[in-house]
Order: structure tokens, then sequence, then C-alpha cells
């Protein structure tokens, strides 16, 4: 995965929390996943 895709992965399940289909526990633990890749610059 790619900083984009993660990044595109990160909207998709904020837009799923605001929705309420996944709980904030389900969104902290994607998003923890996801922000190493996000923040890697090279």
């Amino acid at each position: 995965m790619n900083r984009d895709q993660a990044i595109a992965k990160l909207k998709e399940t904020k837009d799923l929390l605001d929705l309420g289909m996944i709980s904030k526990e389900d969104y902290e633990k994607i998003k923890k996943e996801l922000t190493p890749i996000i923040m890697n610059k090279s």
C-alpha cells in the first residue's frame, strides 16, 4: 500500500465512522496501522 492509498483508506474509514458503520475503536485501530505509511515521506 502506498501513501495515497493509505490516505484514501483512512478517509473512507472516517466516513464509515461518521455514518455509524464502525466503532471509534475500529477507526483508531486502522488509523494506527495507516499512520506510519502516511507519515513516511520517502
